[in-house]
């Protein structure tokens, strides 16, 4: 069979690594690499995509219908603390498409234009009392919208902001990073024997698993400036000033097709992070709907101060609890940093992205994860060629 887009149903294979091959389910693939001469070899090659430790080993994998709401689908992304959900048809089981934080926020703010928060910095009572009563008006409207409505009007880009595809079961795991690696994608969803959905693999995940079974590796304490890495590291990195609106800071996140974006001052020293992560604290209630009319420094310090916001107790715990986690702190490596530093950050703040800055703290590169993804299995194709 194919490797399809599932939202698409674009095929594939021509974009995938040479070895990658395509096979029904029940069928067998042949190994590609010798597991006894890497660990990491041997664990793709043995491990199954429906393996229990995905998404881990202590949840369930966790969808919505479509025809739950968008209120729906921002709650249960809110509830689970995640960034992105599968899409299952109400009938079928099948899956049409992954929901993401960043796919709610094209949404939601396009029914919002930028010159709205714009007059709110002009504090007039009255264009505040105008824009307060238009979010009134469609905050009922956005919340009861169907999922399987939004998807027909296509109001953005599902596979632009965030392609998924998808792989069976039986699948070596080999075959879910060559997946993601060749396609850019963030997650894989993986479907059983009647092609219905079964669980899914993220990018962050793989890392997790990955990072103890490379332990001891050579190639763990090599810095970036001796990998091929670093060379995919220095790139243009999209940035926002703190003075700017955090509106604006979003829009770029979805213009860009990025899900964070480096805080920079006057100086263009890094000074913050704001990421898609961040939009979980809308929750439909009015208050964050006016903050995207601050400032990104304003907006990262009253979203950190949740005691700022509230003169009441917050009434939502799993967005109390979004709100005292986030904003995360920005995280930063050198060149001179090893692989296996920024691995082991990445997985312990639980982040798609560390910042690469010279010696005046200014960014000039970011290592993803996708970047160390293909960073490993390249170095291992080329392994295996010599």
């Amino acid at each position: 069979m194919d490797y399809l887009n599932i939202v698409t149903g674009e095929k594939l294979n021509e974009k995938l690594p040479k070895g990658t091959g395509s096979v029904e389910f029940g069928a067998t693939q042949p190994p590609i690499y010798n597991p006894l001469a890497d660990p990491v070899r041997g664990l793709l090659l043995e491990l199954k995509c429906s393996s229990a430790l995905f998404p881990s080993p202590n949840s369930l994998p966790i969808t919505i219908s479509t025809n739950n709401t968008v209120l729906d689908a921002l709650r249960v992304l809110i509830d689970n603390q995640i960034l992105a959900v599968p899409v299952l048809n109400e009938d079928t089981g099948d899956v049409v498409s992954v929901l993401s934080v960043l796919d709610l926020l094209s949404y939601i703010v396009e029914q919002f234009p930028e010159e709205d928060f714009v007059k709110l910095n002009q504090r007039s009572s009255e264009i505040w009392q105008s824009f307060y009563g238009k979010m009134v008006g469609t905050k009922e409207q956005i919340a009861n919208e169907r999922i399987d409505h939004l998807l027909g009007k296509k109001l953005f880009d599902f596979e632009a902001l965030d392609p998924v595809y998808s792989v069976y079961g039986n699948f070596p795991l080999q075959t879910a990073v060559e997946l993601m690696v060749g396609s850019k994608a963030h997650r894989v969803v993986v479907l059983d024997q009647k092609g219905h959905f079964a669980n899914f693999i993220s990018q962050a995940r793989l890392l997790e698993v990955l990072l103890p079974v490379m332990s001891g590796l050579p190639e763990l304490s090599r810095p970036l400036i001796e990998l091929g890495l670093w060379e995919k590291a220095i790139k243009d990195v999209e940035t926002i000033d703190e003075s700017e609106m955090a509106y604006r800071a979003f829009k770029k996140m979805k213009e860009k097709r990025v899900s964070g974006l480096a805080v920079v001052n006057s100086s263009g020293v890094i000074v913050g992070n704001i990421s898609v992560s961040d939009l979980k604290l809308l929750e439909f209630d009015l208050i964050f709907f006016n903050l995207l009319g601050t400032s990104v420094k304003e907006y990262l310090r009253l979203v950190s101060k949740p005691e700022l916001l509230y003169e009441r107790p917050i009434r939502f715990q799993p967005l109390r609890e979004a709100l005292s986690l986030s904003p995360r702190p920005v995280v930063t490596c050198r060149l001179s940093d090893s692989l296996g530093y920024i691995m082991a950050i990445l997985n312990h703040y639980n982040i798609h992205r560390v910042y690469v800055v010279d010696d005046q703290e200014k960014p000039i590169g970011v290592v993803s994860l996708h970047d160390v993804l293909s960073h490993i299995m390249d170095t291992r194709r080329t392994t295996e060629a010599l």
